[in-house]
């Protein structure tokens, strides 16, 4: 009997197998694992991104004529960055008087603007998807009650590495719940973090995000993304 490859087994028995369904790929660009937050959240890329179309839809979005009008929290718009003059696609994240905290859909990160620096954006040039998915490591808790600096290192570890990982659910603007094996066995083995189940896990979501989970809406979501990338 080969030993080793029963240990592996045995090893192997004690992490979650992954969800069938909804399967993707992607590049880890940005992982936030703060000890104050139960939750870890990551931005990424998919694997099969065409960066030419995204720098053609960059050019489009300069030329463009440009319209002011009143925006609220959740409404997509373009966006003005102050330093560099230039454009960009964004989703009003917070509005706190007459500043708008708006976040890039193809870059990640957050402008803080005034209303003269926002214009509307038409239907065309949201025919391309986000360029940055972002979402929440699924089924995956810190040992202890919160991250410590060997976790938050680990996770930092990660970024610019491909990953697979399967959707459990989606909260508003398509912020994916997603389960990554590769990522639980690693911090099962560091003893870094501990396994839980998905059920648990979304209940958890549920009451930390105070939004309701859309699991029905992932595989129809998966089913558009997979049209786009045809």
């Amino acid at each position: 009997m080969d030993w080793k490859q029963t240990d592996r087994s045995r090893e192997d028995s004690k992490h979650p197998a992954p969800c069938a369904l909804w399967p993707v790929d992607l590049k880890l660009t940005h992982t936030d694992c703060n000890p104050g937050n139960t939750l870890v959240h990551f931005q990424g890329q998919y694997a099969t991104i065409c960066e030419l179309d995204y720098n053609i839809l960059q050019v489009e979005i300069q030329n463009v004529p440009k319209t002011t009008v009143s925006m609220e929290v959740g409404d997509l718009c373009l966006v003005e960055d102050l330093l560099s003059s230039r454009w960009y696609r964004g989703r009003v994240q917070n509005k706190s008087g007459d500043l708008f905290d708006v976040f890039l859909l193809d870059h990640g990160n957050i402008l803080t603007v005034g209303p003269n620096h926002l214009s509307t954006i038409s239907d065309s040039l949201l025919m391309l998807p986000p360029k940055i998915v972002c979402g929440f490591i699924a089924n995956v808790l810190p040992v202890q009650e919160c991250w410590d600096q060997p976790s938050e290192a680990y996770f930092s570890s990660l970024i610019g590495r491909q990953i697979k990982g399967y959707i459990h659910g989606l909260l508003p603007y398509k912020v994916l719940i997603l389960e990554v094996p590769e990522i639980t066995k690693d911090l099962i083995r560091l003893s870094l973090g501990r396994h839980v189940d998905t059920d648990t896990f979304l209940l958890l979501v549920e009451l930390v995000i105070e939004v309701p989970i859309q699991q029905s809406l992932a595989l129809s979501w998966l089913l558009d993304r997979r049209k786009e990338l045809e």
